[in-house]
Parts: structure tokens; sequence; C-alpha cells
């Protein structure tokens, strides 16, 4: 079952623990046992996003964080935007990436729209989870994708959950992909493939089609 149970107190304190890790996050992420973590993650994500594919050119990351994915996008020769809610995060990325602005995917609303949407660790703590995906499916253009990686509701993932809880003291939400494709088709998406790299996440790709369908 999704379980949703993000409360405000929980945002806020999350987003003041990452602004307070933002200097040097990846590095500080990456310690220990959490460099296998991390390394499982980003491999799911990078082969589902696939960067390199010559028929895309724009990407935008909605929760950028340290910007694993957006630098690995700009690498492949995409133009990209990274958004982050965590000034500090922005900060990193400044002239690395060709816009990076301060942003909640909750309240996100752009004209542009992009071929990939990355979306890693965003959807954990927001309060209103539907809006946050419709926002990114608003982003997707015809033809693209958009790829979002989530804890998910497992037994690993309320392991996870609780082990968040007792060390930051915020509450994180858990998603199944049978919620993440009923959002996407309400978006005109539809999913491609899901991967559940980790016990206590999965990743999903949505793609939207290239032209409308005829009636």
């Amino acid at each position: 079952m999704t379980q949703f149970q993000v409360y405000a107190e929980d945002k806020a304190r999350a987003l003041r623990h990452f602004q307070s890790q933002s200097h040097g996050y990846n590095r500080l992420v990456e310690r220990g046992a959490l460099k296998y973590v991390r390394a499982r993650e980003r491999q799911a994500l990078l082969q589902l996003a696939e960067f390199g594919d010559p028929s895309i050119s724009t990407m935008i990351d909605v929760g950028s964080g340290g910007g694993v994915y957006a630098l690995a996008a700009k690498a492949a020769g995409l133009r990209v935007t990274a958004v982050d809610v965590c000034q500090g995060m922005i900060d990193n990325l400044a002239g690395k990436v060709d816009l990076a602005f301060v942003g909640d995917v909750e309240s996100l609303h752009l004209d542009a729209r992009y071929d990939v949407v990355v979306c890693s660790g965003a959807l954990d703590f927001v309060l209103h989870p539907e809006i946050a995906f419709r926002n990114l499916g608003h982003l997707v253009a015809p033809g693209g994708r958009l790829i979002v990686q989530v804890p998910r509701a497992s037994v690993g993932g309320h392991l996870y959950a609780w082990g968040v809880k007792a060390w930051g003291g915020f509450r994180m939400n858990l998603f199944t992909v049978h919620w993440l494709a009923r959002e996407a088709e309400l978006s005109g998406l539809a999913l491609v493939r899901s991967q559940y790299p980790l016990p206590h996440n999965l990743v999903a790709r949505f793609q939207r089609p290239a032209t409308l369908p005829a009636d």
C-alpha cells in the first residue's frame, strides 16, 4: 500500500537538513556503505534515462541535489536545467549547467518542455504527491520521458523510512509503481519500465506519445 505521511514539519526539517549538507553533499552521501547504495541507484536511473539517445537534446533535473544526473546529462551533450529547493545545492551547480534555480516541485510551473525529466528524491518529502507528480508530467515534451526514483512501500522501504525518522527526525512518503502508473496516466504518460535497485526504492520511466492519438 502506498503510504503518504509527510507533514509540514517533516518537510521543513528535511529541507533544513539538506541545506545544511549542501556543501560537499556528494562526498557526504558516498561515505562507507552509502557509496554502494548510491552506485546502484545511479546505475538504474541512468540506464532508464538514456542520456546518450541522439533523439533528445534537453533535460531538467527536478530536485537536483548534488547534481549527479544534471552533470551526467550535460556531459552527454544535453542542454540542462537544474532545480532544487535548497539554495546551497543550486549554488554548487552554478555555471556547470545551462540554467540552475531554486524551486519546489509542489509549486513548479514552467512554460518550457523537456525531452527528459528526472526527479530523484524530491517526491520523498512532498506534502501533496499528486500535485508534485502532475507538475513533473507537465514538463515532459511530446515524445519525452519522465524518470522518477522514490522510496517504495515495501518491508525494506518501511525500515528505511524508520531509519530516516530516527536519524533525521522527519517522515517520508513511500510509493508503489501502481500509484505512479495511475498518476502518470492522468498526465498522458505511460509506464515503460520499472526497476528495483535496492530493497527500499524503485525507479520508473514514463513516456509521452510523440503525437496525440486520432479521435
